[in-house]
């Protein structure tokens, strides 16, 4: 399973996408349909290919979308008390998780990014 995909699996789990089949899930905001770049390569290191209605596509780099759609996530968890305690420190600590996973999967030691 490439970087993408990983990413992907990741969003899956945030409460604003559903799962749109094995490698790809929709963003119930914006309807985008979010899958992995057909350049295999791309896909390694991680981009994401967002497919909104009426069929434009764009690029993204993976951990960024994620890490904004993280926080999106978790202002949802605070404001349904999911969660307690303020937004930066649930963000930092769920990115810490989504790094240690992303090492997992891969293998690698994945730097958490700022």
């Amino acid at each position: 399973m490439n970087r993408s995909n990983l990413i992907i699996e990741h969003l899956k789990m945030l409460p604003q996408f559903m799962p749109a089949g094995p490698q790809a899930c929709i963003d119930t905001r914006t309807g985008a349909r979010i899958i992995a770049p057909v350049d295999k390569e791309r896909a390694a290191d991680g981009y994401l290919a967002l497919e909104f209605p009426g069929g434009k596509m764009i690029e993204v780099i993976g951990d960024q979308y994620f890490r904004v759609q993280l926080v999106s996530a978790v202002e949802i968890w605070i404001a349904h008390g999911q969660v307690t305690g303020d937004l930066e420190s649930n963000v930092r600590t769920q990115m810490k998780h989504f790094h240690f996973k992303m090492g997992r999967l891969t293998g690698q030691a994945v730097p958490l990014k700022p």
